[in-house]
Order: structure tokens, then sequence, then C-alpha cells
């Protein structure tokens, strides 16, 4: 190998093989950038909003968009991600958390699912 770390254009050379993650939302369940959902995760029993990402154990990833919350709360019963089983109170209990977190904020969108 010659060393180089840019391209001939210029630009900063790509790993080979890279891929972005790829994360599958709780809500409308449509594969989407890691960047684009939220982190959720147990913490203490309950499940919360993991916004730095760092919380340990299993979590699960959402868009932050009312229509992704409604799915999420309508569902009920085992979460694969998560490991655990979610009833539709504990599932509603954190869609109005979240909602509580962003209320007069942009980052819950209305609107029907899809991608960011």
């Amino acid at each position: 190998m010659s060393g180089r770390t840019r391209a001939k254009s210029g630009e900063p050379r790509k790993k080979e093989g890279y891929h972005p993650a790829l994360r599958t939302c709780l809500g409308c369940k449509e594969r989407d950038y890691k960047d684009r959902l939220a982190r959720v995760a147990f913490s203490e029993e309950a499940l919360v909003l993991d916004r730095k990402g760092v919380l340990p154990g299993r979590g699960g990833y959402l868009h932050l968009r009312e229509a992704c919350l409604r799915e999420f709360t309508r569902r009920g019963g085992f979460v694969t991600s998560l490991r655990r089983t979610l009833g539709k109170r504990e599932r509603a209990g954190f869609a109005e958390q979240v909602r509580g977190l962003f209320v007069g904020g942009t980052s819950v969108e209305g609107g029907t699912g899809g991608s960011a």
C-alpha cells in the first residue's frame, strides 16, 4: 500500500465495506439510519429515552414522530430488541413522557410515519 489517505480528487477515502448503522423503529417498523432515531432502554425497571445512547443493557430505537409513538403504544406484547414484554399501559406511559419532553418543541413531529 502507498499509505495515501486521500483520493486523487482530494476527498478523504472512505473505508471499504463501511455501511452506516441501520436500526428498526419500534413504532413504524421501518429501517432507518441510527442517527435519525432515538434510543430507548430500561433504567431501573422503567422504559426511558436514552438521549446520549449510553445506558447499559438492551435498547431499541424509535422515530420521535407522533405516528410512531401511536403505533408503539397501540401494540402490546413482546419487544424483541428489548427482550421484554411491555403492556399497553407501560407503552402509553412512556409515550406520554416523551411527548411531555417535547411540548412546544418540534422534535415530536406530526405526520404519518415514513422516513425522516
